[in-house]
């Protein structure tokens, strides 16, 4: 994203709604070991994945609306220290 001042108005709207996550009344957030061997690394990402999207389905079936953001994932950091995520 462009600096203050030099946002779209598209953008400026975008960045307000990633804030408060739509104004969505809870958060979800799926975790799994960084593990340093790229294979079970992969292995560990798939399960988490297939874990959550039961759960989306599982949300959806009971009539809540849901939604599977990455976004996030560009600020991994900043995600860890906000949420007092170990780096592992």
């Amino acid at each position: 994203m462009p600096p203050p001042g030099q946002r779209s108005a598209e953008q400026e709207e975008f960045l307000q709604w990633a804030r408060t996550f739509g104004g969505a009344p809870v958060v979800i957030v799926a975790l799994t070991e960084a593990h340093g061997d790229p294979q079970t690394r992969k292995m560990n990402l798939e399960s988490v994945c297939a874990a959550f999207s039961y759960l989306l389905l599982a949300a959806t079936a009971e009539g809540l609306g849901t939604c599977w953001m990455t976004g996030l994932l560009r600020s991994e950091t900043l995600v860890h220290k906000l949420l007092g995520i170990p780096g592992n």
